[in-house]
């Protein structure tokens, strides 16, 4: 998020120079509520769009967010330089805006969280007149609250909240200060994170006690530290990329997908012909049809200690299902899949 206060300050002191005096003593949020409340719509429209669109971001973060196969990402920048930074030749972000219910793509789209609202929208569309907090912008004190507790914002906080008790999410120059919408979704689902969880913060310097205090309230498990960001974004796609083509190489179904089926018709054509794991796809075909087994939890936790667990049933009881379940559950770990296709025996 971009944290300089300066743009809201000199606007404010435009507005009115007797302010300069105070602003001084008041932090981010504490500006950017007087911002929202002395500075007129239309200023407030220009100076978003002079600052904060058409953003242009360096080569090497361009390659990081676009040239690894991020199926998501979330960003708490009010600017579009995410947007706007595609290189020729690959798949676009779709943004997600607060304040609006939404349904994740059944298609290889790539989605844009953008937590704290954006800049081209609050530039093109008139604020509502019966609004007392802007539903789109999340900067001011009134409106973290409001993000935490307005039910139309429901869909973007229950996917990071999701997210941040099952997977590995990697914050990158986020400074998390005082992210009240963040604190309170680690708040909500702290414990119910599972074990292969983490959500690792980027820096540069080792943080100090207080830092670390505060890292801890907003949920974050491990902290990575790098060089410099540049040397990072780099050695990261690097890395990546090196790895992929190993894989591709040795494994055909390597860390396979989870696909999500909402339509009711191929649910049940998969729960009827038994294909969870899709071999064209190399995904898991998971419906709500599928029932959750509780011995899904037990495995999980027994392969803290073991290094080989064998998984047995008659044929249809279930056990791809549990499979996919133990992928989704399990994102600190690589998996394999060696499926019967790859063999010319059936006797496996």
């Amino acid at each position: 998020m971009y944290r300089s206060t300066g743009i809201y300050e000199k606007a404010l002191i435009e507005e009115n120079p007797e302010c300069a005096n105070y602003l001084a003593e008041l932090d981010f949020t504490g500006i950017a509520g007087e911002f929202y409340n002395d500075v007129s719509e239309l200023k407030r429209a220009r100076y978003f769009e002079d600052n904060f669109t058409d953003v242009k971001l360096g080569d090497n973060l361009k390659a990081f967010l676009h040239e690894i196969d991020w199926p998501y990402a979330y960003t708490i920048n009010f600017d579009d330089g995410i947007e706007q930074s595609v290189p020729e030749g690959n798949t676009k972000f779709r943004i997600v805006l607060p304040y609006r219910g939404f349904r994740k793509p059944r298609s290889s789209v790539r989605l844009l969280y953008k937590l704290h609202g954006d800049a081209e929208y609050e530039c093109r569309y008139y604020r509502n007149s019966d609004r007392t907090v802007d539903k789109n912008i999340i900067f001011s004190s009134d409106q973290y609250l409001q993000s935490i507790t307005d039910e139309e914002n429901r869909d973007m906080l229950n996917a990071l909240k999701s997210d941040f008790s099952t997977r590995i999410v990697l914050f990158i120059g986020c400074s998390l200060q005082d992210e009240q919408d963040i604190r309170f979704v680690y708040n909500q689902c702290k414990e119910e994170c599972t074990p292969g969880s983490m959500r690792i913060v980027v820096r540069t310097e080792k943080p100090s006690v207080t830092e670390k205090g505060n890292l801890m309230r907003h949920g974050i498990s491990h902290v990575l530290l790098v060089d410099n960001y540049v040397r990072f974004y780099t050695e990261f796609l690097n890395k990546y990329k090196e790895l992929k083509e190993q894989q591709s190489q040795i494994y055909r179904f390597y860390n396979p997908a989870i696909r999500q089926v909402d339509d009711k018709q191929e649910a049940l054509e998969l729960l009827s012909h038994g294909t969870a794991f899709n071999t064209e796809r190399n995904s898991f075909d998971w419906s709500k049809l599928y029932v959750t087994r509780d011995i899904t939890v037990q495995v999980i936790q027994e392969l803290e200690s073991y290094d080989c667990m064998v998984i047995e049933g008659r044929r249809f009881s279930g056990k791809t299902a549990v499979l996919c379940e133990i992928c989704k559950k399990t994102h600190s770990m690589a998996i394999t899949i060696f499926h019967r296709s790859l063999f010319q025996t059936n006797r496996l």
